[in-house]
């Protein structure tokens, strides 16, 4: 007996959501552990008058490189929602 081919698409489909959300999620919770909170930590402890302003630009523009991961994990997360109701 085998699976109407929609079922086995949708069912595939939702897989692929699956790992995509969950790549972006793991990609995005790493590069927390091994860029963002280091650098958070450092940057606490740095007396505000010796902020380079360099370093504020290059720390911010890093920061909107998450933004596309977030993006993505969201995206995915709503398509599997609404492909599973």
């Amino acid at each position: 007996m085998s699976l109407p081919i929609g079922y086995a698409s949708s069912t595939i489909s939702l897989v692929l959501i699956a790992i995509t959300t969950l790549a972006a999620c793991v990609t995005a919770g790493v590069w927390s552990l091994v860029d963002f909170v280091p650098k958070a930590l450092a940057f606490e402890k740095t007396d505000p008058a010796t902020v380079d302003e360099a370093a504020a630009v290059r720390w911010t523009r890093r920061s909107l490189l998450r933004l596309p991961l977030d993006l993505i994990t969201c995206a995915a997360m709503l398509a599997a929602v609404a492909g599973y109701s």
